[in-house]
């Protein structure tokens, strides 16, 4: 079972896991071991690393096997999850993923980078090219979407590339029918450790609200980030106790 929970389970502990992380297979700067010795000394219990990957990967066979043979060498009493973080690509929610290797993997995080143009045909628009609440209607169309189809477990950092494109909230509606719809289908939200405090609390706040399933991860690309997710969960809740 995957170690997502309820976000009422977060009001009674908070769950050591950071189940976002990427290694130099991709563009992280650590190696599977690493990743699971910085992932051990943080006291985590479940991680899941999640590179990119694209339909045309051929990284993917050697990088699974890695970490299976490193996990069981350096941590065999942690639960390693073995993912993919992929693009969303159209409007009608696909992901950048082949079904050859998606059965491979324990999870997929489903990321919103680029906008999809259409619903059937992998066509993208420039983040500067269209206003703000255009770029909204679109992550909420192509996500929900996502999650509909079933593919992806996880909805990878909601409305953060929107945050660093336009650098204005991404608005409470949008977080909110995302996360209803995550809901319906049984896919977690991601509590993504390089959200900005103040849109993590938010996120926060309606998946709480809600009571989806959560994923608190890190998106640790470099040392100093694994186990982001807990610390600034642990810091969200403090505020919400205040």
């Amino acid at each position: 079972m995957l170690p997502f929970c309820e976000a009422a389970a977060l009001l009674r502990d908070v769950p050591l896991t950071d189940m976002h992380l990427h290694t130099t297979y991709t563009d992280g700067r650590m190696s599977v071991a690493e990743v699971l010795e910085l992932t051990k000394a943080n006291g985590l219990r479940e991680i899941g690393f999640t590179d990119h990957a694209r339909r045309t990967s051929t990284y993917v066979p050697a990088y699974l096997d890695e970490i299976g043979r490193e996990a069981a060498r350096i941590c065999p009493e942690m639960r390693v999850f073995r993912g993919l973080e992929v693009k969303i690509t159209t409007l009608a929610g696909e992901i950048d993923l082949a079904e050859s290797a998606a059965a491979s993997l324990d999870f997929v995080v489903g990321s919103l980078h680029r906008l999809p143009a259409k619903p059937d045909e992998e066509v993208f628009v420039s983040w500067n090219q269209v206003e703000p609440s255009r770029a909204v209607d679109v992550e909420v169309e192509a996500t929900l979407a996502m999650v509909r189809l079933g593919r992806a477990q996880v909805v990878g950092h909601l409305g953060r590339v929107f945050l660093e494109h336009y650098h204005v909230p991404f608005p409470d509606s949008a977080i909110r029918t995302i996360v209803e719809g995550a809901k319906r289908h049984r896919v977690a939200i991601e509590l993504n450790g390089r959200f900005p405090a103040e849109h993590f609390a938010r996120v926060l706040h309606h998946c709480l609200d809600v009571n989806c399933l959560v994923a608190v991860s890190s998106d640790a690309h470099k040392a100093e980030d694994v186990g982001l997710g807990v610390r600034m969960l642990r810091a969200a809740l403090q505020d919400l106790s205040a």
